[in-house]
């Protein structure tokens, strides 16, 4: 009879201790993701700050134009009294020159701009 019963105890005895230590890798695991974010965060932060990327502009207008603006994924700048349509995010020029490509049968103009900061800057400044 004891026998009997010191099996459901010594089963019941081995769970509960196997569930104590995935508790504390599990405990380990979140703090170490906490410190690998925190870590990240500023390094994602201080490479913001400096990212080229390119875009693509198919217009540059006074007036505000509703069908460009209502656009999936276009982009408004306003720089020198202009309203600037952009769109896509890439950051090589030549994934960017290829989606100009595709463009530029519905938007004749299409360039590639680039932006630093969100700031355009020239072409040559990144390529040479």
């Amino acid at each position: 009879m004891k026998k009997l019963f010191l099996i459901p105890v010594l089963t019941l005895l081995f769970f509960i201790s196997c569930s104590k230590k995935q508790t504390q890798k599990e405990t380990i695991l979140n703090t170490t993701k906490i410190d690998t974010v925190s870590n990240e965060s500023e390094v994602t932060t201080k490479s913001i700050k400096d990212t080229v990327i390119f875009t693509v502009q198919i217009a540059a207008l006074k007036k505000k134009n509703a069908k460009l603006a209502n656009l999936e994924g276009v982009q408004l700048y306003l720089e020198d009294g202009l309203i600037k349509y952009r769109l896509g995010n890439f950051y090589t020029y030549l994934e960017a020159r290829n989606y100009r490509n595709q463009l530029r049968n519905s938007y004749k103009g299409a360039f590639v701009q680039v932006l630093k900061n969100n700031k355009p800057i020239s072409i040559k400044e990144v390529i040479e």
